[in-house]
């Protein structure tokens, strides 16, 4: 027992000092980008986007209701804790089982723990992608087994395992090129026994019951219902995410040029430049002595590559590209294990104590570097913006108002809190979702009262203003955007601003003194904690602060249009605090020197 912990001990450190520091630095709640659809839909066990992630949602559901403490959301964002940290439990064995030393295979663990662009990043949110990652650590590590004994068993348990990744993400589909290797250098035993190969098909196909789990979530018709199951056709539409069909292969030269900036930036940036030619090391001298390690290790980081080059369209769209690499990092990293036991071989470190303590500190100087940078972008232990945005808007709008949103980082947050039991009495509507027919069909089916079939006409721009239409005069129609991208929807409404949101009224029909004394009493409700672009490394939360400088910019001058100058300035004086810029200090000076400021219009 004391031998086998002793042999042990490096994975256990490992994994304790990694769940503490990224439970450590996790987000206290609900975050941004998927965040609040994936956490709404595991705890409601809803149908989420395409293609629904099934393992994630059964695996979170469960691990929410084994850990009881504070919200859903901070327990997923602990599930991505513990995942990620396991998963560099699961790396550090497997470079053990490619044969390399004790050192390399614990730094290279440690260093990829620390990466700060991907892993570290989505070890601290509700994200599908620490679950995608520890699966695919643990292929990496059956893969290992297999190279040092290749018993058909490892076949059986890869197979049965990467069949179950595929319910977490496309992205796994990847890790089939080490399985179709394993399968071929294991063609001989099927020959003579075909039938083993047959069983190995199976397993690996069996765990696609899972997405029996999709019909199930769509029947629900709860708050997050993604899609349409009505007919088998509607299914194959939505696993293959056709939805999204139209932004593949859709990049051209100049968006090709940037999509390989931005993964070199994401790549090198992850583990250091320096590490980064480490591991070009590692590769020259796997393709020298090791030519099937580097064919696997190579294809599935330029599959991963080729993957992501694949989807997507514009420029505004690489900067989620962070979620995606992570089957690259793991390529990466068993490069740089190989790249650094073959430094310590050549400097002779490895007989002269002083060498290797020399290079110890040289790599401990790296990783601290690292440490550093990783810690202060992916510190995420008071970012409170997300969720204290969406409670702020529910306590904005009045009793059975509609919300028009767009975003991730403010719909999904908006679903939680309706999903645990917030202002269940409004109706939140997803606008860039409005054209898809079976998000119409969705609403129709939900809501029976605010849609009818006179959703399905024109364009986006249309079936919103066709909406508010035919509930301005029964509900509070309320808009997170300050106009619409025709000017269509000013010709008949004006955007009156409340809070952080703006009201939607028929033309000419507001008191303005009215609403700025109820925008000055919204204002006095809200919670505001670090509302400063400069406190946040990820951009949609440096967008969203910047919103609420805008806000309090419009509210300063609906005050001052009113006669209420001091309120004026003090809203003038807040929204410069968030974010400086010109036009409000220009603003500001005016009224505090008692000039007059342009007409209202």
């Amino acid at each position: 027992m004391l031998l086998k912990l002793k042999q042990n001990l490096s994975a256990i450190i490992l994994f304790i000092f990694f769940a503490s520091l990224y439970i450590y630095t996790a987000a206290p709640g609900v975050y941004d980008g998927d965040s609040g659809e994936m956490a709404t839909a595991v705890y409601t066990l809803g149908l989420a986007h395409p293609t629904g992630f099934p393992l994630y949602m059964l695996t979170g559901k469960l691990f929410t209701l084994l850990a009881p403490i504070k919200d859903v959301a901070y327990r997923l964002n602990l599930f991505s804790a513990f995942l990620t940290a396991g998963a560099l439990v699961f790396v550090y064995f497997t470079l053990r089982n490619l044969g390399n030393s004790p050192f390399a295979s614990l730094t290279s663990s440690f260093i990829l723990g620390l990466g700060r662009s991907t892993i570290w990043r989505n070890a601290t949110t509700t994200s599908i992608y620490s679950l995608s990652l520890f699966l695919a650590a643990i292929l990496w590590f059956i893969f290992s087994k297999w190279k040092r004994d290749p018993k058909i068993k490892h076949l059986y348990w890869y197979g049965l395992v990467w069949g179950l990744s595929l319910g977490t993400h496309t992205t796994m589909l990847i890790m089939g090129i080490p399985f179709l290797l394993m399968l071929w250098q294991s063609r001989s035993v099927f020959k003579s026994k075909i039938s083993v190969l047959l069983k190995i098909i199976f397993v690996a196909i069996i765990p696609g019951l899972q997405y029996i789990y999709l019909l199930f979530a769509y029947r629900r018709n709860g708050i997050v219902t993604w899609g349409s199951m009505a007919s088998w056709s509607d299914f194959m539409y939505y696993i293959t995410q056709r939805q999204y069909a139209f932004k593949m292969w859709s990049r051209d030269s100049s968006a090709s040029i940037n999509f390989f900036k931005k993964i070199t930036e994401l790549l090198t940036s992850e583990f250091t430049i320096v590490l980064f030619f480490v591991a070009i090391i590692g590769l020259i001298v796997l393709f020298k002595k090791y030519r099937s390690i580097f064919a696997i290790i190579t294809l599935t980081a330029l599959a991963n590559v080729i993957l992501l080059f694949s989807y997507g369209k514009l420029d505004n769209e690489l900067f989620i590209l962070y979620r995606y690499i992570f089957i690259a990092d793991l390529a990466l990293i068993l490069a740089i294990a190989f790249g650094l036991d073959t430094l310590v071989e050549s400097l002779g470190s490895l007989k002269n104590k002083g060498r290797l303590i020399f290079l110890m500190l040289i790599v401990l100087v790296i990783v601290g570097f690292q440490f550093k940078y990783a810690f202060t972008n992916n510190n995420r232990r008071k970012n409170y913006l997300v969720g204290d945005t969406a409670q702020n808007i529910l306590k904005t709008v009045e009793p059975s108002s509609i919300i028009l949103a767009y975003g991730d980082p403010i719909i999904g947050p908006l679903w939680y809190f309706q999903s645990i039991g917030g202002r269940r009495d409004i109706v939140v509507i997803s606008a860039p979702l409005v054209p898809f027919r079976w998000y119409a069909e969705n609403l129709i089916k939900k809501y029976p009262d605010i849609a009818d079939s006179s959703i399905f006409e024109g364009d986006q721009n249309k079936r919103i203003g066709g909406l508010i239409n035919n509930n301005i005069t029964k509900r509070p129609i309320y808009a997170v955007f300050n106009s619409s991208t025709d000017g269509a929807l000013e010709q008949k409404f004006d955007f009156i601003p409340q809070g952080i949101l703006n009201k939607l009224v028929l033309k000419g029909s507001a008191n303005a003194r009215e609403a700025a004394v109820a925008n000055k009493e919204i204002w006095s409700k809200y919670t505001l904690r670090n509302i400063r672009p400069d406190f946040y490394s990820d951009n949609e939360l440096k967008v969203m602060s910047q919103t609420y400088a805008l806000a309090l910019y419009r509210a300063g001058l609906a005050y001052y249009y009113n006669d209420m100058l001091i309120e004026s300035i003090d809203a003038l004086s807040k929204s410069l605090e968030i974010f400086p810029h010109p036009e409000t200090k220009k603003n500001l000076d005016y009224i505090k020197n008692k000039k007059y400021l342009p007409p209202n219009k």
